[in-house]
């Protein structure tokens, strides 16, 4: 008798391998919803191990991931994890998650689970490394990048992530280094090319943007100027980085020179700076805004919606007017 059970342990093991397999077949010639339904129909099996178990709900992640149903990839992740905590590509993925959310502390505790398991592990590397750049620790993400551009000779990626890292914390001579060192080092790659194209043109977006926006408003802030100036100059550089159009963030700065005129009293330039980008991304639907607006500019997410709540109370109407003013260059430049 326990012969015969222990020869159907091992077949049922042999079982649902093959149905992981198959699924990962079907999942990689995205057939997502035949996998979806057999992923549910095998997790009605009684005898699934645990690692089996946490494999079909990584999976039921994964699968929603893609579709872009994110709060039930997460709670499918959870699951996973639930049933074997140490599952390395979950534990990837909802970090993957967490990051696009700009949730870097949470993302940063599954990565270092993976990295204490994978030391040498250089997407999880990267992935940390990326995580420090959000949080506006480039000295620690440098010396990783660097370290993976050491070990890693053909390593195209990191040269980009490190060129991109550069960028967005605003120190454009240094991105430019390395990312003609990747192209020196890659001249074909695609990805290097990319991002080679992406900084230049942000450079001369920048250049464009801090004559026409900065220098033009500028004269508009008369009250309480230095902390005014300063908001103005952040929303222009880092809206530029962030790849806006030149005319959302003239919307931005019409924004913060009708808080000017209002004279709304700031004691930080970064709340202003904050709550302009934040208006004009809500209204383009930008998700997780706040979350990565809280990092860049050091500012608490409960204290951005004190400050939105009370601007929106006293300068609604203003808001309101700017607004539809950039739904209708909306219409002028992009005509159905």
């Amino acid at each position: 008798m326990r012969t015969n059970e222990c020869v159907n342990k091992i077949s049922d093991g042999k079982i649902q391998f093959l149905i992981i397999k198959k699924i990962k077949i079907m999942l990689e010639s995205g057939s997502l919803d035949k996998a979806e339904s057999l992923v549910k129909n095998t997790l009605r099996g009684k005898s699934l191990t645990n690692y089996i178990r946490s494999m079909l709900y990584y999976f039921l992640g994964e699968i929603n991931y893609h579709k872009d149903i994110i709060q039930l990839a997460k709670r499918y992740f959870k699951l996973s994890l639930k049933y074997y905590p140490d599952n390395e590509k979950t534990l990837y993925e909802i970090s993957n998650l967490l990051i696009d959310e700009f949730e870097i502390k949470r993302a940063k505790k599954y990565i270092e689970k993976n990295l204490s398991k994978h030391k040498n592990n250089k997407e999880y590397k990267r992935q940390y490394a990326w995580c420090h750049i959000l949080e506006g620790n480039n000295n620690i993400a440098i010396a990783i990048y660097k370290k993976l551009i050491s070990d890693q000779k053909i390593d195209p990626e990191s040269f980009v992530e490190l060129s991109l890292g550069y960028l967005y914390n605003i120190d454009l001579e240094q991105a430019k280094k390395c990312i003609l060192a990747a192209l020196s080092k890659f001249p074909e790659n695609e990805v290097v090319e990319e991002a080679f194209n992406e900084i230049v043109a942000t450079e001369k977006n920048l250049k464009i943007n801090n004559k026409e926006i900065f220098f033009k408003r500028l004269e508009e802030l008369v009250y309480n100027r230095r902390t005014y100036s300063r908001a103005l100059k952040e929303i222009v550089i880092s809206m530029t980085v962030r790849g806006y159009f030149s005319f959302e963030i003239e919307k931005a700065a019409d924004l913060l020179v009708s808080f000017n005129k209002r004279k709304i009293a700031f004691r930080k330039y970064q709340i202003p700076a904050t709550i302009c980008e934040l208006i004009i991304s809500e209204q383009l639907g930008v998700n997780y805004i706040l979350n990565l607006l809280s990092y860049y500019y050091s500012v608490q997410p409960g204290t951005i919606k004190r400050w939105y709540d009370h601007i929106n109370s006293v300068a609604g109407d203003e808001i309101k007017d700017i607004l539809d003013q950039l739904l209708d260059v909306y219409d002028e430049e992009f005509p159905v």
